[in-house]
This record gives structure tokens, C-alpha cells and sequence, in this order.
């Protein structure tokens, strides 16, 4: 279907009708990508996490538990965003639809991912430089790829429906923060693994994938 002269033949009616698919389904994902592009140097934007006041939190009525008693695990899933996540029920402690967690990068993500109410919650915002400095650390939010031609890829943001472009070395570079580390953690496995990359692509790497929410702080 993303062949440029493909047409499709079908009958209704005893009439016939040809359709020719686009060649390519993503321009506006590409025009967001060049513009972009445009800003990606630019550090004035704001990036945010969440603060707690307590560690009893509502869970939104949008979503539905399931608690699967042979694994020990979990499940929630927020039917207004279709978006699921798991944890091991000794993490969670669950009752009148309150919450209580065992880790605190678990309310970070339930709070990020919308499934939370957040009256008992403050928005905390986090500048890049600050992020640079290694204030906060980084994790890596749930994505998909797709290779965009033979040396590029995008990288979607599942919730969000944000796109990044880059290429198989950025994707892999990105990896390192399925689990969360500061930049300067990143920087020196870079440098230990004898990858010569320069400072400003690496930089301007984080500032794409903040801005599109593929990488999300952990404050």
C-alpha cells in the first residue's frame, strides 16, 4: 500500500472503481519532524513531573484493575487512553480506590500515564538546563519504530501519538534509559563504549526525545 502506483480493482454494482494509494501515510508526522528540527536547540521550554503530598492517591474511574492471582501481578489499564501497565501486586497495595505504592517511580508513571486524580499532587517543572546539570534522571516512556528508509527510523510515543526521526545508533543510545539514569551516567558509558559522537548531537538527541515524551523525568 505505500508503493507509489498501486491501485486496488473491486466491483459494486457491476461498476468498477480504482483506487491509487498515497505514496507515503505520514505528512504530517514529517512536517512536525522538520519543525522540530527547528527547535530543537532552543532550551526554554518546560518539562514536568509530579510531587505528592501523601502516598494515598484516587484512581481515576477510567480505569480497571485486574489482579491475576497465579502471576502476582497487577494489571491496570486506562480505557480513556488505551494504555496498559503492570507491577507485581506486593508493590501495589489497593483499597476504596485509593492507591498506595511501594516505589516511587510506580505514582510517577500512574501519574504520568493519567491514571491517577491528582487534587493530592503539585506539578513540579524542570528546565533543560537543569536536566543537563543532572538534577533529575531520565526514563525511557513506552514507544514503537518504524524504519522511515534504509538509515532512519521514527520513534512513537504510544500515549501521545509523538514522533521523533532518527536513526538505528540514536534509537540504541536512547535504550540506555529503559532504566532510569541522569544524563552524565549516559554521557560516560558513551565515552567507556569509544564512540566518538559529538556533544551537540547527543544533546540535541534528549532535547527530541523530551519534547515528543519519548523520554519522560523522573522527579
Amino acid at each position: 500500500m505505500r508503493s507509489s502506483k498501486i491501485s486496488l480493482q473491486t466491483s459494486f454494482d457491476a461498476q468498477q472503481f480504482d483506487i491509487e494509494f498515497p505514496k507515503s501515510i505520514l505528512p504530517s508526522e514529517i512536517d512536525l519532524i522538520n519543525e522540530r528540527e527547528k527547535r530543537a536547540a532552543e532550551r526554554s521550554y518546560k518539562v514536568y513531573g509530579f510531587c505528592f503530598e501523601n502516598e494515598s492517591l484516587k484512581i481515576n474511574r477510567y480505569v480497571s484493575l485486574i489482579i491475576d492471582e497465579e502471576t502476582q501481578m497487577t494489571l491496570l489499564y486506562n480505557v480513556k487512553h488505551g494504555i496498559f501497565l503492570s507491577y507485581p501486586t506486593s508493590d501495589l497495595q489497593i483499597g476504596n480506590a485509593k492507591i498506595t505504592f511501594a516505589l516511587d517511580n510506580i505514582k510517577s508513571d500512574l501519574a504520568y500515564y493519567d491514571f491517577l486524580e491528582l487534587e493530592n499532587s503539585q506539578e513540579k517543572y524542570s528546565t533543560m538546563d537543569e536536566i543537563f546539570e543532572g538534577k533529575y534522571k531520565l526514563c525511557l516512556n513506552d514507544y514503537f519504530f518504524e524504519h522511515y528508509n534504509s538509515t532512519d527510523l521514527l520513534i512513537y510515543n504510544k500515549m501521545f501519538k509523538e514522533v521523533i526521526q532518527t536513526n538505528v545508533l540514536g534509537h540504541e543510545l536512547l535504550k540506555y534509559f529503559t532504566i532510569s539514569h541522569k544524563i552524565q551516567e549516559w554521557y560516560a558509558e558513551i565515552t567507556r563504549s569509544g564512540l566518538n559522537l559529538p556533544v551537540e548531537k547527543l544533546e540535541k538527541l534528549i532535547v527530541d526525545a523530551l519534547e515528543s515524551k519519548v523520554l519522560k523525568v523522573m522527579i
